[in-house]
C-alpha cells in the first residue's frame, strides 16, 4: 500500500496530521539518514500544498487520509473552503472562546463537514514493522491521539514504536471535555512511563 519493498536497513518516519509540513520540516532534520517519510492529513487544502511540496521525492509517501482506530469512513469537520485545520472529534476546540469556535461543535452544519476515509494505526504499524528496522511517529491528529495511543496501547502495537512525538490537546478543550481528558493523558503517558515507552510531548 505505501512502500511495498521491505528493506530493514532503514528507518521510517510517519507524520500523521502534517497540516502543510511545518512539524516534518522539523523532524526531517532529526530523522534524516536512511528513512523513508509518509504523511498523513484529512484536510484536502493541506493536502494539496503537501503534494505541491513533496510529491516528487521518491522517499516521501503522501495521503490524503485520516489516522484513527479503524479502517472506517469519518466526518472530518473544518471552518471553510480555505481552512487548514480541522478533527474528527467534535469536542475538539471546544474551549476556544474566538467567534470561529464559539458554542459550535465539529461535526454539526455549523463547520464544514467531509466524509474522510480513516487508516487504521494498529495495521499500519503491524504492515511497516516487517519492513523497517525503527517505526517513528509524531501525533497531531486533533483530539484524535486519546483514542489512537489507547488502542496502541490495548493491542500492544505501541511497543514496537521507536519514539512517539505526540502534541495532545486537552487545553483546546472546555471544562466538561478535560474533565474526560486529563485522566486519559495521564494514563496514557503513566503507561508509557511505567513501560519504558519513549512518548515525548510536542507542541508546533
Amino acid at each position: 500500500m505505501i512502500f511495498n519493498k521491505s528493506n530493514k536497513l532503514k528507518d521510517v518516519y510517519l507524520d500523521c496530521g502534517s497540516n502543510i509540513g511545518q512539524g516534518f520540516e522539523h523532524f526531517r532534520k532529526i530523522y534524516k539518514k536512511n528513512f523513508d517519510y509518509i504523511l498523513f492529513d484529512p484536510n484536502p487544502n493541506c493536502f494539496k500544498i503537501l503534494q505541491s511540496k513533496y510529491s516528487n521525492q521518491d522517499n516521501i509517501k503522501i495521503f490524503n487520509n485520516a489516522i484513527y482506530i479503524d479502517d472506517s469512513v469519518k466526518v472530518f469537520s473544518f471552518i471553510s473552503d480555505t481552512d487548514f485545520g480541522g478533527s474528527l472529534i467534535k469536542e475538539h476546540n471546544s474551549g476556544y472562546s474566538s467567534d470561529e469556535y464559539l458554542n459550535k461543535t465539529f461535526g454539526t452544519t455549523q463547520f464544514k463537514n467531509i466524509k474522510v476515509k480513516c487508516i487504521n494505526i494498529i495495521s499500519l504499524i503491524s504492515d511497516l514493522k516487517t519492513k523497517y528496522r525503527n517505526i517513528i511517529i509524531k501525533f497531531d491528529i486533533e483530539s484524535a491521539e486519546y483514542d489512537v495511543l489507547e488502542k496502541m496501547i490495548e493491542t500492544g502495537t505501541i511497543k514496537d514504536v521507536k519514539k512517539i512525538h505526540c502534541e495532545f490537546h486537552t487545553s483546546f478543550m472546555d471544562e466538561k471535555d478535560k474533565h474526560l481528558t486529563v485522566p486519559r493523558e495521564e494514563n496514557i503517558i503513566k503507561y508509557c512511563k511505567d513501560n519504558r515507552i519513549n512518548l515525548e510531548r510536542w507542541d508546533q
